[in-house]
């Protein structure tokens, strides 16, 4: 685990879900660690980048039907994989500031028991319009999956006419791995998600957190309203698939 924590943040959102039971940890040698979680999706973290291919070759024989998220501060070379596999990359950002000044980090509050309908309607339009694996599945017990999360403290609201959501994906040492951030389609261009988020951040800077997620590459308006807000890209996110023979 030590030499594990060296490849902190990149390796922070395998680490964090590494101590969920709703993980399974399916890798840890020499090359590389990895964990199996719901919709079949294993994920990854390669120590060098150079045993890719290996690691991906064993991965594939031994588990079907799956897609591998691969968080890494390298740009992989895909050359003699993009005819095996189906590879789209996200942004991997940090946010480390301790020093918050705007005005909208008073905003929001963490969901509470109320507020599970309306998440699991805004859960359903996230899904619809962001997720491209195994959609239906996610919709399915999507109350008791917001009574956790909710018990945790996991999931960011903009108040109680809810139409933005952050959630909190993994958690580990000093470090939030957050995600399915979404603004309902009708309410977005008002600047609900930069208020929503800022006082997100103002909760993780008085805990003295560390926040990391990933966006895609094309999501110009989301990547502009990171960086503005302090987050820095310090590597990528390949999520990929095995192409069908």
């Amino acid at each position: 685990m030590e030499f594990c924590e060296k490849k902190i943040p990149f390796i922070m959102p395998i680490l964090g879900r590494v101590k969920s039971p709703e993980f399974q940890t399916v890798i840890n040698n020499e090359k590389a660690i990895g964990c199996l979680g719901d919709y079949r999706e294993l994920f990854l973290h390669i120590y060098d980048s150079q045993d890719i291919e290996e690691v991906l070759s064993n991965i594939t024989e031994k588990m079907n039907n799956i897609r591998i998220i691969l968080f890494s501060e390298n740009d992989i070379d895909n050359t003699n994989i993009i005819d095996e596999y189906v590879i789209s990359t996200e942004i991997f950002f940090i946010w480390e500031e301790q020093n918050l000044k705007s005005n909208n980090y008073d905003y929001g509050y963490f969901a509470r028991e109320e507020n599970i309908n309306e998440l699991i309607e805004l859960e359903k339009s996230y899904i619809d319009e962001e997720i491209g694996w195994m959609k239906s599945e996610r919709k399915l017990e999507l109350r008791q999956f917001y009574e956790r999360k909710i018990q945790k403290h996991y999931v960011y609201i903009n108040g109680e006419d809810i139409s933005c959501k952050i959630e909190i994906k993994s958690q580990y040492a000093n470090y939030e791995e957050i995600g399915g951030i979404f603004t309902k389609k009708s309410m977005r261009g008002k600047g609900i998600a930069t208020k929503c988020l800022s006082g997100f951040l103002r909760c993780a800077s008085e805990k003295g957190l560390k926040i990391v997620l990933n966006t895609r590459i094309n999501n110009l308006q989301a990547n502009k309203l990171y960086k503005s807000l302090g987050f820095v890209p310090i590597g990528n996110v390949y999520y990929m698939t095995k192409r069908e023979s």
